[in-house]
């Protein structure tokens, strides 16, 4: 999935069946389970920047909706704001 449809998909504009994602071929590394969990990102996309969100950061998943974690950035620039993230991206480093 490229930059603009994750975007898109984020900003809720559309579903994952619009886009024919098959989502049993992506590998789901996060459940629901892990709301609460504290993570830290390891990598970043020309989005993230955007976003000030740097390689380092740390933040706490808030969310997890339909394979989406959505993280509160507890350090950074980015810090105070949610974000919805690929899972690739993210490290748990806490229970």
């Amino acid at each position: 999935m490229n930059n603009k449809n994750w975007k898109r998909l984020c900003k809720g504009e559309v579903q994952a069946k619009q886009l024919k994602i098959n989502l049993k071929e992506v590998s789901v590394n996060m459940t629901k389970e892990d709301e609460g969990k504290t993570v830290k990102v390891i990598a970043v996309d020309i989005l993230d920047e955007c976003r000030a969100i740097q390689i380092g950061d740390t933040g706490e998943i808030s969310l997890y909706e339909d394979g989406i974690p959505y993280i509160l950035l507890k350090t950074g620039l980015a810090k105070g704001s949610i974000y919805c993230m690929n899972e690739e991206q993210l490290e748990v480093i806490e229970s």
